[in-house]
């Protein structure tokens, strides 16, 4: 290919946690969802609660992991993985 730049964009590296734990770099992501929580907790943005002492009657928020994965515009090689809890899937 004449433009590695096509090529990059040509890859879906944005793919959710199922996905994820299949690839052969499932470490990294599972890396990237450890500084997720430890980021959050540390800003204060929510606790992480054992779900056995949640109030009865108190909504959980369902929430999807979405991971993506950071190339290199150069090298098409993936720099950076990212992690992002996202609550009720948004």
């Amino acid at each position: 290919m004449d433009n590695p730049i096509a090529l990059i964009s040509q890859v879906n590296d944005t793919i959710h946690l199922h996905q994820a734990m299949k690839q052969p770099d499932w470490v990294k992501f599972l890396k990237a969802m450890e500084e997720e929580v430890i980021t959050h907790k540390r800003r204060g943005h929510w606790n992480v609660i054992p779900i056995s002492i949640v109030p009865k009657g108190e909504k959980i928020l369902d929430s999807i992991w979405a991971m993506r994965r950071k190339r290199c515009s150069e090298t098409g090689e993936a720099r950076k993985y990212k992690a992002r809890l996202n609550a009720n899937g948004w």
